[in-house]
């Protein structure tokens, strides 16, 4: 009777992270969005939203590669391992914005990348400070 309870809760606790990463996701397509929007990299929201989604999606899925190869080496509390993915995502989200926005000039691609990312990065920094206090 213990372990249902236990796996009903384990169940729980595993919902409430994945709502939590799940509300993050939506957050920072949002944020990048509006930073695309703000930088005038892109005039139609919709597609700021669209561009943002597909590149999250890709830096998201490569993430979870770099985490489940080595979880010591990129989990939340290892700063160069955050740094690690702090490149690797600026560097992939630049790849498929470039590649969805070939007639914008590369260094402005570079840069609102740089700059959304860097936001997104500041907040998820400061939820990890949060959650391990």
């Amino acid at each position: 009777m213990k372990f249902y309870l236990l796996d009903g809760a384990g169940a729980g606790i595993l919902i409430a992270l994945f709502g939590v990463g799940l509300l993050f996701l939506l957050l920072a397509v949002a944020l990048e969005a509006i930073v695309m929007q703000k930088m005038k990299y892109q005039f139609i929201f919709r597609v700021s939203l669209i561009q943002s989604l597909v590149a999250n999606l890709v830096s998201l899925a490569a993430g979870f590669v770099l985490f489940t190869s080595s979880e010591s080496q990129f989990g939340i509390d290892n700063y160069t391992g955050f740094a690690i993915l702090f490149g690797v995502t600026v560097l992939l989200e630049f790849i498929i914005l470039y590649l969805m926005n070939k007639t914008k000039p590369v260094r402005r691609t570079l840069t609102v990348c740089l700059v959304m990312n860097l936001l997104t990065y500041a907040i998820a920094f400061l939820i990890t400070r949060i959650i391990n206090s």
